[in-house]
């Protein structure tokens, strides 16, 4: 029910993005023409603007990294956790 409101809300609302971690749902939003991002992205933009600084990032990344119920691909963690551990 969550994802079908959040892709209502963006098919509605041109230019929004659709944040989702679910590769169906992913799909089918771009397939509607629907910017579709990521929750990796969401960090990636809280550095650039500089909202959140990268200590806190890589603290947590590392959260996301040991709990078993985020469901983000291992290898990709591992990545970001290195990229922001070397800009502290």
């Amino acid at each position: 029910m969550n994802d079908g409101f959040a892709f209502s809300l963006a098919e509605r609302n041109i230019g929004s993005i659709l944040l989702t971690g679910d590769g169906a749902l992913r799909s089918f939003a771009a397939s509607r023409g629907i910017d579709v991002r990521g929750v990796l992205w969401v960090i990636d933009e809280l550095y650039i603007h500089q909202i959140v600084p990268a200590p806190i990032l890589v603290d947590a990344i590392a959260l996301f990294a040991a709990d078993d119920t985020v469901r983000l691909p291992a290898r990709e963690l591992a990545a970001y956790l290195r990229r922001y551990q070397s800009r502290r």
